[in-house]
């Protein structure tokens, strides 16, 4: 999983690739674009952006949608919902470890 920007995710891909590295390879919503694509040529075979559609209708998402709109007065924007995960993920290992 690459959560970086968009020149150093193709260098990343490239020397990858260049390792003969194969396995698949996801990316965060800043990997996604023309410089990336343009930079690392063919090495993007097999990866995936992976992120979170401001349309999803999964209940977790809508819920938090919901709450955030209430009090906020406005909807989540990208961020909003990666600090929401994000929190989630530590939250709950930090319960798993006790």
């Amino acid at each position: 999983m690459i959560w970086g920007d968009q020149a150093p995710t193709a260098a990343i891909l490239k020397q990858m690739r260049e390792l003969g590295m194969k396995q698949r390879v996801f990316g965060s919503f800043r990997t996604i674009g023309e410089t990336m694509l343009s930079a690392a040529g063919a090495a993007p075979r097999g990866w995936k952006r992976c992120f979170l559609r401001p349309d999803a209708r999964r209940s977790v998402w809508t819920n938090f949608r919901s709450r955030f709109a209430k009090r906020f007065d406005q909807q989540p924007e990208v961020f909003a919902s990666l600090a929401f995960d994000t929190m989630n993920i530590l939250l709950d290992a930090i319960c798993r470890a006790g």
